[in-house]
């Protein structure tokens, strides 16, 4: 286990030990107008979860952007795992609706 990685544990129906799991961490990579690294990230369940995450960060990020009179629907949020590989990418425009 990595150090400073938190361990889960669960009860598996029917058996009588524990089952161990830790939990993955994610981290959220912005590429907007300046290309930010998250070097923390956070410990989510899976992945679903941190795509719902993302989404809601990308929403955020967008909203700021509208009120400075700007939206570029291209920039996002890579998430990446433990190991710097990005499992998904959140653009601005795949999270809100632009009507015209």
């Amino acid at each position: 286990m990595t150090p400073g990685r938190r361990r889960d544990y669960f009860w598996k129906p029917g058996a009588d030990e524990r089952v161990f799991r830790t939990v993955p961490r994610f981290h959220f990579n912005l590429f907007n107008d300046m290309d930010i690294l998250d070097k923390e990230g956070i410990e989510l369940p899976d992945l679903g979860a941190a795509v719902d995450a993302a989404s809601g960060m990308a929403r955020d990020m967008a909203a700021q952007s509208v009120r400075t009179g700007r939206l570029t629907l291209h920039h996002r949020i890579e998430v990446a795992n433990e190991n710097g590989e990005t499992v998904a990418t959140i653009c601005y425009g795949d999270v809100v609706e632009v009507r015209h």
